[in-house]
């Protein structure tokens, strides 16, 4: 019998990627969104069934898994809004996913960050996921909710239309010369390509004992700016010069690298080479131009922030 997954957020980025991979593996998808008027055009990828779920009615989510499900993966922040609806369901389903974020450790003290690293947020973002760990983290300990928290890095790739990489792609194809950057050279993240962070997620809920734990979704290699912008410029076939402004917000750690040996134990590999991924991603981005809501390249080039 073919396994089923309940997605929270399965239009977006992270979430269509997760439900691709179940998918090509056989599980039956089941995608919640808030309601039909706000369904984009494809919302949602081809095989997956859409379920139409009001957040704020109590109980609603318990009516929607009343059928059981073997994943329930939180890619939206319904866990830090709706954690009251988490016991309702928790015969119903195998394993409860939620996507936290990196931004949870804050300052980073040494590198690569283990799991085991201080939590110490510095932004709302990260004070908010933080708060959903510790509400499902809380509920494994008291009431054997099966639960795990995943920390992505720097996540970029098809379908993500914001933060550094697509913000410096888009101006490059729109050809900004010289291309701005809001930051140093020397700056260094952890990025990850969106199809590893998915494939990552389906085996954890496989393998992973749920008992409230996290994993990092990391390669466990920083990439600088001064390299990741030419590689950018590579892949959409720009020729144009680079200008960093120098400037280092207030909170904006030097470096970011995780430590994913934790996951990787568990089967979880994060291996696809950066020129791939931003070749995909470029691919993407060239095939879907913007639809013209979206900030224009002078607009954002000062405000866009290196992603955590």
């Amino acid at each position: 019998m073919a396994r089923q997954a309940f997605i929270l957020g399965g239009t977006g980025q992270i979430g269509r990627a997760v439900a691709r991979n179940l998918l090509d593996q056989g599980w039956k998808v089941v995608v919640a969104h808030r309601g039909q008027r706000s369904l984009p055009p494809e919302p949602v990828e081809r095989g997956a069934r859409i379920s139409i779920l009001d957040r704020e009615q109590p109980g609603a989510l318990a009516r929607a898994l009343a059928d059981g499900t073997d994943a329930l993966i939180d890619t939206i922040a319904f866990t830090q809004l709706h954690a009251d609806q988490l016991l309702d369901v928790q015969g119903c389903v195998g394993a409860f996913v939620i996507i936290s974020s990196a931004a949870v450790y804050g300052e980073g003290r040494e590198m690569p960050m283990t799991e085991d690293h201080p939590l110490e947020p510095v932004s709302p973002y990260g004070i908010s996921k933080l708060a959903a760990e510790t509400y499902v983290r809380l509920y494994a300990q008291l009431y054997g909710l099966n639960t795990f928290s995943v920390r992505p890095f720097s996540l970029y790739g098809p379908r993500q239309r914001k933060l550094v990489v697509y913000d410096l792609l888009c101006r490059a194809v729109d050809g900004e010369d010289p291309v701005v950057v809001l930051g140093s050279p020397e700056v260094s993240r952890d990025f990850v390509f969106v199809a590893d962070c998915a494939r990552a997620l389906v085996i954890l809920a496989r393998r992973a004992p749920a008992r409230g734990e996290a994993y990092n979704v990391a390669t466990g290699v920083g990439t600088h700016l001064g390299r990741l912008v030419p590689a950018l410029l590579e892949s959409a076939g720009v020729e144009a010069t680079i200008q960093f402004t120098g400037d280092i917000r207030p909170g904006d750690p030097l470096r970011w690298e995780g430590d994913p040996t934790r996951a990787l134990a568990l089967g979880a590999a994060f291996d696809t080479p950066l020129a791939e991924g931003l070749r995909q991603t470029a691919e993407w981005l060239l095939a879907n131009p913007r639809d013209g809501t979206e900030a224009t390249p002078r607009d954002s080039r000062r405000r866009t922030p290196v992603q955590t």
